[in-house]
């Protein structure tokens, strides 16, 4: 990827996005967007990827719901929204792949 298609790609996110938890200012590392196939961030695999980076680095720290927070920040939407789309995904891959909705899903809602 070129300098300037890495800017254009990292154009799509709010990095200035946050979250506060017990006084400390969380926010995603730039990297932590790249890797994914999927390059736009309305895509609903990017999407799932994007919240997988997040919970891989920081669900040690911050919650579930800090962490959706975080990453619908980042991607201009809602939390609402990345719970559809996880829910989409895993429902996808359960039809296609016959793979169990709980275990295709990106962070499964604690029961």
């Amino acid at each position: 990827m070129t300098p300037e298609q890495r800017a254009e790609f990292l154009s799509q996110f709010d990095l200035d996005a946050f979250v506060e938890h017990e006084g400390a200012s969380y926010r995603i590392d730039p990297e932590w967007l790249f890797g994914c196939h999927r390059t736009s961030a309305s895509d609903q695999w990017f999407r799932c990827f994007a919240v997988t980076a997040v919970r891989n680095r920081l669900h040690q720290t911050l919650s579930r719901a800090q962490c959706l927070a975080l990453c619908a920040a980042v991607l201009k939407t809602t939390v609402a929204e990345l719970e559809n789309v996880m829910d989409a995904v895993a429902y996808h891959i359960y039809c296609t792949e016959g793979v169990d909705m709980e275990l295709a899903h990106t962070w499964p809602k604690p029961l």
